[in-house]
């Protein structure tokens, strides 16, 4: 199986230039990954900052058939965000970086990996 890297925040939250978001920024709390559309200028000013670091998801691929919400729709990930935030304090929420499919997946993912 291949590997993959990802960028995942390190500090308690930043702010993050994305490109198409509303507002041209996202905020996202710790142990988030960045949106694969965050331009390299950007991820190497969040590095040089310390906010951020580069993990290798091992065993990982980009081929969508081996993602781990295969199937599940959009309104059944929102579902399941808005489920696992209840109760959480607000550093803890679940944060996606937009509101694509991808981006719901990632924030998932994300959480899967920090509370695993």
């Amino acid at each position: 199986m291949a590997s993959k890297t990802r960028n995942r925040v390190t500090a308690t939250m930043i702010v993050v230039k994305v490109p198409g978001a509303q507002g041209g920024e996202t905020y996202l709390n710790k142990g988030r990954f960045l949106p694969e559309s965050v331009t390299a200028k950007e991820v190497k000013r969040l590095k040089d900052l310390g906010l951020i670091e580069t993990v290798t998801a091992e065993g990982s691929t980009s081929a969508p058939g081996d993602e781990p919400y295969k199937g599940v729709t959009v309104p059944d990930l929102t579902t399941e965000i808005e489920k696992r935030n209840e109760g959480r304090d607000d550093d803890k929420k679940i944060a996606p970086s937009g509101t694509k499919r991808e981006d719901l997946v990632a924030a998932l993912v994300a959480d899967d990996a920090v509370n695993a």
